[in-house]
């Protein structure tokens, strides 16, 4: 079964991606966004400018954006300003580049935004001169072996039946929820992330991709083994630390991963060690890496394809909701 990894894109996508293009030497993490995105310009008078964003802030999340821009909802993203109201891929990395506003100054305490990773994906697009999905096959997934991990499953001769299904009345969150062009029907096959889908025509560095457990083992593997799997290097032990180090002030970032961190972050639970990383999912999904302890697991659910009541998927509420639960179960049975 084909599972939407929702947020664990950002891992499985986009922080590859990055990962591979440093180890090619292709990208400097430090540099400035402009110097790939030379149309990434402009200033905010209260927030800075977006000529001195660098690369690696995105990645930590510290950029500056906020957590969710509503591209696709006109009701919503206006609370950040004009013209911001997007269903057209080309019309929303041309906002995104050009006139999305801050929220914050960059380099301080993170702030988890979706938008980081969409920008890191059209990064990686101007850098390679392919689409993300594109370079993400034939770099990436190809070379490992991988023939269920892509995005736009629909577009590609998979069934419904082999997806799992992430919504059962569209994105209408039980018809509390209204914009242009909503889906109403059960969201099977089709990625569920609303600016993807309707922002981005399903490809976006933030969310999107589609995976199989089988799949997934590999990619975990690759993350224990620095980057290597049989006879395929991606990339290698100093690159996967660099981008597995905390965040100065709060060490449950890391450069396109969660972390654990001196207080363990809350899905991986009490027993992971300080330095394991991974990623959760709005769906359903939750990666958990712990190279020190040589331990890695990945839970694939779509709990919230289930009743909206009071504000919430009662998914969450379910066993395999609950994402700590889980973790400490498995760190316990593999002592």
């Amino acid at each position: 079964t084909l599972f939407d990894l929702s947020s664990n894109t950002k891992i499985y996508a986009t922080t590859f991606a990055m990962m591979h293009l440093v180890y090619k030497k292709q990208i400097d993490i430090n540099l400035p966004i402009k110097y790939y995105i030379p149309e990434y310009t402009g200033c905010d008078n209260q927030f800075g400018c977006r000529d001195n964003r660098r690369v690696k802030d995105l990645l930590m999340h510290i950029a500056g954006y906020m957590p969710d821009p509503y591209f696709f909802n006109p009701q919503k993203n206006i609370l950040y300003g004009n013209g911001l109201y997007s269903q057209n891929s080309t019309i929303t990395r041309n906002i995104i580049i050009t006139k999305l506003p801050f929220i914050q100054k960059d380099g301080g305490r993170p702030v988890y935004s979706d938008v980081d990773f969409m920008l890191l994906g059209i990064l990686i697009e101007n850098i390679t001169g392919m689409p993300l999905n594109k370079y993400l096959e034939k770099n990436i997934y190809s070379p490992l072996g991988l023939t269920h991990t892509l995005f736009n499953p629909q577009q590609l001769n998979i069934t419904s039946s082999q997806c799992a299904a992430t919504e059962l009345e569209g994105n209408t969150r039980n018809n509390t929820v209204s914009f242009p062009n909503i889906r109403h029907n059960t969201i099977r096959c089709e990625v569920h992330d609303e600016n993807t889908y309707y922002s981005f025509n399903g490809v976006s560095g933030h969310a999107g991709l589609f995976s199989t457990l089988d799949d997934m083992r590999v990619m975990l593997q690759l993350l224990l083994n620095n980057g290597k799997y049989k006879n395929v290097i991606l990339w290698d032990k100093q690159i996967e630390d660099l981008f597995s180090l905390p965040n100065r002030y709060d060490d449950t970032f890391a450069l396109g991963f969660r972390r654990s961190g001196i207080h363990h972050y809350a899905h991986f639970g009490r027993y992971s060690s300080i330095d394991a990383i991974g990623h959760t999912g709005f769906t359903g999904t939750l990666t958990v890496v712990d190279r020190s302890k040589h331990l890695a697991f990945v839970l694939l659910t779509n709990k919230i394809h289930s009743k909206y009541v009071n504000g919430k998927f009662i998914g969450n509420n379910y066993t395999t909701g609950k994402y700590k639960q889980i973790s400490e179960n498995i760190y316990i049975i593999t002592k």
